[in-house]
């Protein structure tokens, strides 16, 4: 059985159903995620969160006692907070003995999501997965480190954005429903799949779970939406 170890700023919800790992990030003066969030999270000035970057060896270690224990790893993680390229060369330092998959989790949440209700349905996972896809909507034309990292009470935001991924138009709207419909509107026949920390009306069309409350970025609007592939019953 594959084991889903995700990193916690992500903030996706995860199917009970599953066996799963939350993995914590280190900040500094040894302080946790959640408390630091729930004392800024009424504060008009934003604060940087004070995180502290794991290196090669920290990974190597840590990421060894998951894959010792279950053999198979499925990672979802955040690119923001943890480096890709180190994990890569955990895979690799592990390749003959374990399996780790991994999967950027940091701009489709949606995707890794998806990824879990598949296990929680009983199916089992390609050795090979299909890179992260599908569609943003948020507060922000774009997200970046210093957006990412700002902790505090959100701004009311005036305007949400959707940037199309092939063509990468950008398309705002005073509320996410309206572009969210848009993106419906356009994809008639297809089911979505959303993650986000916005308040959106009921959508027939769409499935959509709220991200946990230390779901980083903390003081920006954000919505991540998958697109339902079609599958067969084998699993």
């Amino acid at each position: 059985m594959v084991h889903v170890l995700i990193d916690q700023t992500l903030g996706i919800p995860v199917p009970p159903g599953i066996s799963a790992s939350i993995r914590k990030i280190s900040m500094k003066k040894g302080q946790e995620l959640r408390e630091f969030l729930s004392k800024r999270e009424n504060s008009l000035l934003k604060a940087k969160l004070p995180l502290v970057k794991r290196n090669l060896d920290v990974e190597v270690k840590e990421l060894g006692v998951y894959l010792r224990k279950h053999e198979r790893v499925l990672y979802i993680f955040d690119g923001n907070s943890t480096d890709e390229q180190f994990l890569k060369r955990v895979r690799n330092w592990y390749l003959l003995e374990y399996a780790l998959q991994l999967v950027d989790g940091s701009e489709h949440r949606a995707y890794a999501y998806y990824l879990m209700k598949l296990l929680d349905e009983g199916y089992s996972l390609s050795s090979s997965l299909p890179p992260p896809n599908g569609y943003v909507i948020s507060g922000k034309g774009k997200i970046g480190h210093s957006s990412y990292y700002k902790v505090g009470k959100k701004s009311k935001e005036k305007n949400f954005y959707f940037v199309h991924p092939t063509t990468k138009k950008m398309h705002k709207a005073p509320s996410p429903e309206g572009l969210l419909n848009n993106l419906v509107n356009h994809h008639p026949d297809t089911e979505f799949v959303a993650v986000g920390n916005v308040d959106i009306k009921d959508n027939e069309n769409v499935s959509y779970e709220q991200l946990h409350k230390w779901a980083l970025p903390n003081a920006v609007s954000y919505l991540s939406i998958f697109p339902l592939p079609e599958r067969s019953d084998d699993k």
